[in-house]
Protein backbone atom coordinates (compact mmCIF):
# COMPACT_ATOMS: atom_id res chain seq x y z
CA UNK A 1 0.00 0.00 0.00
CA UNK A 2 2.88 2.26 1.08
CA UNK A 3 4.45 1.65 -2.32
CA UNK A 4 1.54 2.73 -4.26
CA UNK A 5 0.60 5.41 -2.12
CA UNK A 6 4.26 7.03 -2.38
CA UNK A 7 3.91 6.07 -6.60
CA UNK A 8 0.43 8.54 -6.50
CA UNK A 9 2.86 11.32 -4.95
CA UNK A 10 5.37 11.74 -7.06
CA UNK A 11 2.90 11.88 -9.72
CA UNK A 12 1.30 14.68 -8.12
CA UNK A 13 4.48 16.46 -7.50
CA UNK A 14 5.44 15.38 -10.69
CA UNK A 15 2.48 17.50 -12.22
CA UNK A 16 3.01 20.06 -10.21
CA UNK A 17 6.32 20.73 -10.87
CA UNK A 18 4.92 20.97 -14.88
CA UNK A 19 3.39 24.00 -13.79
CA UNK A 20 0.36 22.10 -14.19
CA UNK A 21 -3.23 24.27 -12.57
CA UNK A 22 -3.05 22.43 -8.83
CA UNK A 23 -6.71 21.41 -8.97
CA UNK A 24 -6.20 19.53 -12.65
CA UNK A 25 -3.40 17.87 -11.28
CA UNK A 26 -4.98 16.87 -8.14
CA UNK A 27 -8.41 15.35 -10.10
CA UNK A 28 -5.66 13.24 -12.70
CA UNK A 29 -3.74 11.77 -9.15
CA UNK A 30 -7.26 10.97 -8.11
CA UNK A 31 -7.82 8.79 -11.42
CA UNK A 32 -4.31 7.36 -10.83
CA UNK A 33 -5.11 6.33 -7.18
CA UNK A 34 -8.34 4.77 -8.52
CA UNK A 35 -6.57 2.58 -10.82
CA UNK A 36 -3.38 1.92 -8.86
CA UNK A 37 -5.66 0.81 -5.74
CA UNK A 38 -7.85 -1.16 -8.23
CA UNK A 39 -11.24 0.15 -6.78
CA UNK A 40 -12.31 -0.19 -10.44
CA UNK A 41 -13.33 2.51 -13.12
CA UNK A 42 -16.90 2.70 -12.09
CA UNK A 43 -16.16 3.36 -8.63
CA UNK A 44 -13.48 5.95 -9.38
CA UNK A 45 -15.99 7.83 -11.42
CA UNK A 46 -18.10 7.51 -8.93
CA UNK A 47 -16.11 9.04 -6.39
CA UNK A 48 -14.53 11.68 -8.51
CA UNK A 49 -18.59 12.94 -9.79
CA UNK A 50 -19.17 12.40 -5.34
CA UNK A 51 -16.14 14.77 -4.21
CA UNK A 52 -17.54 17.21 -7.23
CA UNK A 53 -21.07 17.30 -6.10
CA UNK A 54 -20.97 16.60 -2.80
CA UNK A 55 -22.71 19.56 -0.25
CA UNK A 56 -19.90 19.84 1.42
CA UNK A 57 -17.93 21.16 -1.52
CA UNK A 58 -20.97 22.90 -3.01
CA UNK A 59 -21.53 24.63 0.04
CA UNK A 60 -17.41 25.64 0.32
CA UNK A 61 -18.00 27.07 -3.52
CA UNK A 62 -20.49 29.08 -2.51
CA UNK A 63 -19.18 30.56 0.53
CA UNK A 64 -15.57 31.22 -1.34
CA UNK A 65 -17.66 32.74 -4.40
CA UNK A 66 -19.31 34.99 -1.87
CA UNK A 67 -16.34 35.61 -0.01
CA UNK A 68 -14.58 37.33 -3.27
CA UNK A 69 -17.85 38.88 -3.81
CA UNK A 70 -18.20 40.47 -0.75
CA UNK A 71 -14.19 41.75 -0.75
CA UNK A 72 -15.06 43.41 -4.16
CA UNK A 73 -17.99 45.07 -2.48
CA UNK A 74 -15.67 46.16 0.22
CA UNK A 75 -12.92 47.27 -1.60
CA UNK A 76 -15.13 49.25 -4.50
CA UNK A 77 -16.60 50.98 -1.77
CA UNK A 78 -13.39 52.05 0.43
CA UNK A 79 -14.29 49.56 3.40
CA UNK A 80 -10.42 48.51 2.99
CA UNK A 81 -9.24 51.73 2.51
CA UNK A 82 -10.66 52.82 5.61
CA UNK A 83 -9.52 49.62 7.24
CA UNK A 84 -5.76 49.93 6.41
CA UNK A 85 -5.82 53.87 6.88
CA UNK A 86 -6.93 53.54 10.12
CA UNK A 87 -4.64 50.63 10.89
CA UNK A 88 -1.51 52.72 9.71
CA UNK A 89 -2.14 55.77 11.12
CA UNK A 90 -3.20 53.45 14.72
CA UNK A 91 -0.06 51.02 14.75
CA UNK A 92 2.29 53.04 12.40
CA UNK A 93 4.44 50.15 11.76
CA UNK A 94 3.56 47.83 8.34
CA UNK A 95 5.04 45.14 9.83
CA UNK A 96 2.30 45.15 12.33
CA UNK A 97 -0.57 45.85 10.46
CA UNK A 98 0.27 42.99 7.94
CA UNK A 99 0.60 40.47 10.57
CA UNK A 100 -3.04 41.98 12.56
CA UNK A 101 -5.14 41.46 9.54
CA UNK A 102 -5.30 37.80 8.81
CA UNK A 103 -5.68 36.41 12.46
CA UNK A 104 -8.63 38.80 12.54
CA UNK A 105 -9.99 37.03 9.45
CA UNK A 106 -8.96 33.90 11.35
CA UNK A 107 -11.52 34.09 14.07
CA UNK A 108 -13.95 33.23 11.18
CA UNK A 109 -12.72 28.84 10.58
CA UNK A 110 -13.72 29.35 6.96
CA UNK A 111 -11.31 27.62 3.88
CA UNK A 112 -11.73 30.74 2.39
CA UNK A 113 -10.24 33.48 5.22
CA UNK A 114 -7.07 33.34 3.27
CA UNK A 115 -8.34 34.74 0.57
CA UNK A 116 -10.11 37.09 1.75
CA UNK A 117 -6.99 38.55 3.83
CA UNK A 118 -4.88 38.41 1.16
CA UNK A 119 -5.48 41.67 -0.74
CA UNK A 120 -5.39 43.64 2.97
CA UNK A 121 -1.70 41.87 3.14
CA UNK A 122 -1.30 43.32 -0.07
CA UNK A 123 -2.02 46.58 0.69
CA UNK A 124 -0.64 46.74 4.07
CA UNK A 125 2.65 45.66 2.76
CA UNK A 126 2.55 48.26 -0.32
CA UNK A 127 5.47 49.37 -2.20
CA UNK A 128 7.92 47.52 0.61
CA UNK A 129 9.84 44.75 -0.89
CA UNK A 130 8.66 41.53 0.24
CA UNK A 131 8.96 38.72 -2.12
CA UNK A 132 5.76 36.97 -3.00
CA UNK A 133 6.40 34.04 -0.94
CA UNK A 134 6.97 36.26 2.39
CA UNK A 135 3.68 37.97 1.55
CA UNK A 136 2.29 34.38 1.21
CA UNK A 137 3.61 33.26 4.59
CA UNK A 138 2.43 35.85 6.92
CA UNK A 139 -0.90 35.55 5.07
CA UNK A 140 -1.14 31.80 5.54
CA UNK A 141 0.87 31.44 9.14
CA UNK A 142 -1.31 34.40 10.59
CA UNK A 143 -4.78 33.40 9.77
CA UNK A 144 -4.00 30.20 11.19
CA UNK A 145 -2.66 31.19 14.69
CA UNK A 146 -6.38 30.49 16.04
CA UNK A 147 -6.38 26.89 15.92
CA UNK A 148 -4.74 25.99 18.23
CA UNK A 149 -6.63 27.11 20.78
CA UNK A 150 -9.96 28.87 19.95
CA UNK A 151 -12.71 27.12 21.32
CA UNK A 152 -14.64 27.68 18.70
CA UNK A 153 -12.68 25.90 15.66
CA UNK A 154 -14.59 22.46 15.36
CA UNK A 155 -11.19 20.73 15.62
CA UNK A 156 -10.27 21.75 19.22
CA UNK A 157 -14.02 20.82 20.20
CA UNK A 158 -13.74 18.01 18.97
CA UNK A 159 -10.27 17.03 20.25
CA UNK A 160 -11.42 17.92 24.11
CA UNK A 161 -14.36 15.92 23.77
CA UNK A 162 -12.36 12.62 22.52
CA UNK A 163 -10.00 12.93 24.98
CA UNK A 164 -12.93 13.66 27.74
CA UNK A 165 -10.87 16.68 29.39
CA UNK A 166 -13.46 20.28 29.42
CA UNK A 167 -13.27 22.53 26.54
CA UNK A 168 -11.59 25.54 28.93
CA UNK A 169 -8.87 22.63 29.87
CA UNK A 170 -7.43 21.46 26.78
CA UNK A 171 -7.41 25.17 25.49
CA UNK A 172 -5.28 26.09 28.45
CA UNK A 173 -3.22 23.40 27.12
CA UNK A 174 -3.06 24.88 24.33
CA UNK A 175 -2.35 28.59 24.59
CA UNK A 176 1.12 28.97 24.79
CA UNK A 177 1.17 27.02 21.29
CA UNK A 178 -0.64 30.17 19.71
CA UNK A 179 1.16 32.48 21.48
CA UNK A 180 4.90 30.77 20.03
CA UNK A 181 3.56 30.63 16.59
CA UNK A 182 3.05 34.57 16.62
CA UNK A 183 6.54 34.93 17.74
CA UNK A 184 7.79 32.98 15.52
CA UNK A 185 5.92 34.29 12.36
CA UNK A 186 8.13 37.60 12.91
CA UNK A 187 11.65 36.52 11.78
CA UNK A 188 10.01 33.72 9.32
CA UNK A 189 8.05 36.85 7.80
CA UNK A 190 9.50 39.95 8.82
CA UNK A 191 13.19 39.21 8.73
CA UNK A 192 15.58 41.58 7.47
CA UNK A 193 12.59 43.88 6.37
CA UNK A 194 12.62 47.42 6.04
CA UNK A 195 11.06 49.58 8.66
CA UNK A 196 8.60 51.90 7.35
CA UNK A 197 6.83 53.38 9.63
CA UNK A 198 3.92 55.88 9.66
CA UNK A 199 4.80 59.41 9.97
CA UNK A 200 1.35 60.56 9.69
CA UNK A 201 0.16 59.56 13.05
CA UNK A 202 -1.34 61.96 14.79
CA UNK A 203 -3.47 61.49 18.46
CA UNK A 204 -5.88 64.41 18.19
CA UNK A 205 -7.11 61.87 15.59
CA UNK A 206 -6.99 58.64 16.84
CA UNK A 207 -10.49 58.92 18.07
CA UNK A 208 -11.44 59.68 13.87
CA UNK A 209 -9.49 56.90 13.21
CA UNK A 210 -11.05 54.22 15.46
CA UNK A 211 -14.20 55.11 14.09
CA UNK A 212 -13.17 54.65 10.41
CA UNK A 213 -11.87 51.22 11.72
CA UNK A 214 -15.28 49.94 12.95
CA UNK A 215 -16.51 51.34 9.90
CA UNK A 216 -14.10 49.81 7.63
CA UNK A 217 -14.70 46.25 9.45
CA UNK A 218 -18.84 46.55 9.84
CA UNK A 219 -19.61 44.04 7.24
CA UNK A 220 -17.30 41.36 8.78
CA UNK A 221 -18.02 42.14 11.97
CA UNK A 222 -21.97 41.56 10.95
CA UNK A 223 -20.59 37.81 9.44
CA UNK A 224 -18.80 37.47 12.81
CA UNK A 225 -22.11 38.59 15.07
CA UNK A 226 -24.52 36.48 12.67
CA UNK A 227 -21.94 32.99 12.62
CA UNK A 228 -21.07 33.72 16.27
CA UNK A 229 -23.61 34.67 18.25
CA UNK A 230 -26.48 33.56 16.43
CA UNK A 231 -25.63 30.54 15.30
CA UNK A 232 -26.31 31.28 11.65
CA UNK A 233 -24.70 28.74 8.69
CA UNK A 234 -21.54 30.80 7.24
CA UNK A 235 -22.94 30.62 3.68
CA UNK A 236 -26.25 32.45 4.95
CA UNK A 237 -24.32 35.22 6.75
CA UNK A 238 -22.08 35.75 4.09
CA UNK A 239 -25.10 36.14 1.61
CA UNK A 240 -27.60 38.11 3.88
CA UNK A 241 -24.18 40.47 4.40
CA UNK A 242 -23.75 40.37 0.46
CA UNK A 243 -27.46 41.40 -0.23
CA UNK A 244 -27.52 44.18 2.45
CA UNK A 245 -24.44 45.61 1.31
CA UNK A 246 -25.89 45.86 -2.49
CA UNK A 247 -28.70 47.42 -1.52
CA UNK A 248 -27.37 49.89 0.81
CA UNK A 249 -25.58 51.07 -1.71
CA UNK A 250 -28.60 50.81 -4.46
CA UNK A 251 -26.81 48.04 -6.76
CA UNK A 252 -28.45 48.08 -10.39
CA UNK A 253 -28.46 45.04 -12.73
CA UNK A 254 -25.23 46.35 -14.38
CA UNK A 255 -23.58 46.70 -10.78
CA UNK A 256 -24.49 43.19 -10.46
CA UNK A 257 -23.16 42.22 -13.61
CA UNK A 258 -19.91 43.76 -12.99
CA UNK A 259 -19.58 42.35 -9.37
CA UNK A 260 -20.09 38.85 -11.44
CA UNK A 261 -17.55 39.20 -13.77
CA UNK A 262 -15.07 41.16 -11.59
CA UNK A 263 -15.46 38.87 -8.25
CA UNK A 264 -16.16 35.56 -9.84
CA UNK A 265 -12.80 33.29 -10.15
CA UNK A 266 -13.13 29.96 -12.49
CA UNK A 267 -9.20 29.28 -11.69
CA UNK A 268 -10.29 29.07 -7.46
CA UNK A 269 -13.10 27.29 -8.11
CA UNK A 270 -11.32 24.78 -10.18
CA UNK A 271 -8.53 24.34 -7.15
CA UNK A 272 -11.78 23.78 -5.19
CA UNK A 273 -13.13 21.06 -6.87
CA UNK A 274 -9.52 19.32 -7.45
CA UNK A 275 -8.88 19.19 -4.04
CA UNK A 276 -12.27 17.96 -2.70
CA UNK A 277 -12.43 15.43 -5.52
CA UNK A 278 -8.77 14.18 -4.44
CA UNK A 279 -9.91 14.00 -0.87
CA UNK A 280 -13.00 11.88 -1.40
CA UNK A 281 -10.98 9.55 -3.54
CA UNK A 282 -8.99 9.29 -0.88
CA UNK A 283 -11.22 8.57 1.48
CA UNK A 284 -13.15 6.05 -1.24
CA UNK A 285 -9.76 4.18 -1.77
CA UNK A 286 -9.13 3.41 2.04
CA UNK A 287 -5.89 5.22 1.97
CA UNK A 288 -6.75 7.18 5.08
CA UNK A 289 -8.97 4.63 6.84
CA UNK A 290 -6.16 1.81 6.25
CA UNK A 291 -2.94 3.84 7.25
CA UNK A 292 -3.31 4.24 11.01
CA UNK A 293 -3.70 0.26 10.76
CA UNK A 294 -0.91 -0.16 8.88
CA UNK A 295 1.46 2.05 11.43
CA UNK A 296 -0.09 0.15 13.89
CA UNK A 297 1.44 -2.95 12.67
CA UNK A 298 4.63 -1.98 12.59
CA UNK A 299 6.72 -2.10 15.63
CA UNK A 300 7.46 0.90 16.45
CA UNK A 301 7.56 2.71 19.99
CA UNK A 302 4.27 3.82 20.79
CA UNK A 303 5.27 7.58 21.41
CA UNK A 304 5.81 7.79 17.53
CA UNK A 305 2.74 6.93 16.72
CA UNK A 306 1.24 10.19 18.62
CA UNK A 307 3.14 12.18 15.89
CA UNK A 308 3.43 9.48 13.01
CA UNK A 309 -0.73 9.53 12.78
CA UNK A 310 -1.97 12.57 13.23
CA UNK A 311 0.75 14.50 11.00
CA UNK A 312 -0.04 11.57 8.41
CA UNK A 313 -3.74 12.16 8.21
CA UNK A 314 -3.38 15.94 8.33
CA UNK A 315 -0.71 15.97 5.26
CA UNK A 316 -3.22 13.56 3.51
CA UNK A 317 -6.22 15.74 4.19
CA UNK A 318 -5.44 18.92 4.95
CA UNK A 319 -7.62 19.24 7.72
CA UNK A 320 -7.11 19.53 11.35
CA UNK A 321 -10.76 18.19 11.79
CA UNK A 322 -9.94 14.77 9.82
CA UNK A 323 -6.36 14.53 11.81
CA UNK A 324 -8.37 14.74 15.19
CA UNK A 325 -11.49 12.40 14.11
CA UNK A 326 -9.45 10.02 12.46
CA UNK A 327 -6.93 9.29 14.89
CA UNK A 328 -7.24 10.54 18.39
CA UNK A 329 -10.03 7.91 19.36
CA UNK A 330 -6.85 5.06 18.50
CA UNK A 331 -4.26 7.34 20.34
CA UNK A 332 -6.25 7.63 23.14
CA UNK A 333 -6.89 3.70 23.32
CA UNK A 334 -3.00 3.34 23.58
CA UNK A 335 -2.49 5.55 26.93
CA UNK A 336 -3.45 3.79 30.28
CA UNK A 337 -3.96 6.67 31.74
CA UNK A 338 -5.14 10.21 29.99
CA UNK A 339 -1.91 12.55 29.39
CA UNK A 340 -2.90 15.91 28.06
CA UNK A 341 0.58 17.04 27.49
CA UNK A 342 1.33 13.56 25.00
CA UNK A 343 -2.26 14.94 23.23
CA UNK A 344 -1.34 18.42 23.05
CA UNK A 345 1.45 16.52 20.82
CA UNK A 346 -0.45 14.83 18.57
CA UNK A 347 -2.77 17.85 18.16
CA UNK A 348 0.31 19.73 17.10
CA UNK A 349 1.68 17.16 15.36
CA UNK A 350 -1.37 16.92 13.12
CA UNK A 351 -1.61 20.75 12.14
CA UNK A 352 1.84 20.92 11.07
CA UNK A 353 0.66 17.87 8.53
CA UNK A 354 -2.07 20.47 7.61
CA UNK A 355 0.03 23.33 7.65
CA UNK A 356 2.61 22.20 5.14
CA UNK A 357 0.54 20.52 2.69
CA UNK A 358 -0.50 21.50 -0.74
CA UNK A 359 -3.70 20.33 -0.06
CA UNK A 360 -4.55 23.17 2.55
CA UNK A 361 -6.51 25.26 0.41
CA UNK A 362 -5.57 28.25 2.25
CA UNK A 363 -1.97 27.92 1.29
CA UNK A 364 -3.07 27.52 -2.23
CA UNK A 365 -5.29 30.61 -2.28
CA UNK A 366 -2.15 32.07 -0.58
CA UNK A 367 0.26 30.91 -3.34
CA UNK A 368 -2.22 31.76 -6.22
CA UNK A 369 -3.26 35.62 -4.90
CA UNK A 370 0.73 36.55 -4.93
CA UNK A 371 1.85 34.73 -7.36
CA UNK A 372 4.30 32.70 -5.03
CA UNK A 373 5.56 29.01 -5.24
CA UNK A 374 3.97 26.96 -3.02
CA UNK A 375 7.29 24.63 -2.44
CA UNK A 376 8.76 27.62 -1.69
CA UNK A 377 6.05 28.55 1.20
CA UNK A 378 6.06 24.73 2.60
CA UNK A 379 9.61 25.63 3.34
CA UNK A 380 8.74 28.25 4.97
CA UNK A 381 6.44 26.89 7.22
CA UNK A 382 8.53 23.64 7.68
CA UNK A 383 10.85 25.13 9.58
CA UNK A 384 8.47 27.29 12.62
CA UNK A 385 6.42 23.84 12.68
CA UNK A 386 9.18 21.71 13.34
CA UNK A 387 9.82 24.14 16.33
CA UNK A 388 6.21 23.58 17.57
CA UNK A 389 6.53 19.98 17.59
CA UNK A 390 9.88 19.99 19.47
CA UNK A 391 8.16 22.48 21.96
CA UNK A 392 5.07 20.09 22.44
CA UNK A 393 7.52 16.96 22.42
CA UNK A 394 9.41 18.48 25.08
CA UNK A 395 6.33 19.29 27.22
CA UNK A 396 5.58 15.46 27.28
CA UNK A 397 8.89 14.70 28.88
CA UNK A 398 9.17 17.75 31.34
Amino acid sequence: MFFKFIISILILVLLIRKKLNLGIALIIDAIVIGLLFNIGLKKTALAIVGGAVSWQTLELTGILTLILFLENIMRKNLFLDKILNALKNLVGDYRIVAAMIPPFIGFLPSAGGALFSAPLVQEAVGKNRLSPERKAFINYWYRHIWEYMFPLYPAVILAARIIDVELSAFVKTMIPFTLIAVLLGIPFGFYNASKNYNDKQNNQFRIQHLKDFFIGISPILFVLIMFFAFGINLFISLFVTVVVLTVFFRYTLKDYKKLLIEAFSPKILVLVFGVMIFKNTLSVSGIVQRIPAAMMSIDIPVESMFFLLPFTIGALTGLSLASVATTFPILVSLLPEMDLSLMAFAYVSGFAGVMITPLHLCMIFSAEFFKARVNQIVVRVMIPEIILIAFAFLRTIS
